[in-house]
């Protein structure tokens, strides 16, 4: 895929901040990276964008779901 469609950290950084996100701001965020297109980087730039976004004072909050785990233990599942 050519590199001009693919989806950058400072695209989604950018299309972040439209969407009125920002400094110090709040999120809690449950996503399909594949809805996004091609992101160069992957799941990382998608974390890099949003704690760009955020900053140091703000917060991201994403589920983790661990397989093949039936049950969530505090003390036994890896996260």
């Amino acid at each position: 895929m050519p590199a001009r469609l693919a989806v950058t950290l400072d695209r989604l950084a950018e299309d972040l901040r439209t969407l009125g996100l920002g400094e110090g701001d709040r999120v809690a965020l449950h996503s399909s990276l594949k809805s996004l297109g091609f992101v160069l980087g992957g799941p990382q730039t998608v974390v890099g964008a949003l704690m760009e976004v955020v900053g140091p004072r703000g917060t991201i909050l994403m589920p983790v779901f661990s397989r093949p785990a039936p049950r969530f233990s505090v003390a036994e599942t890896p996260s």
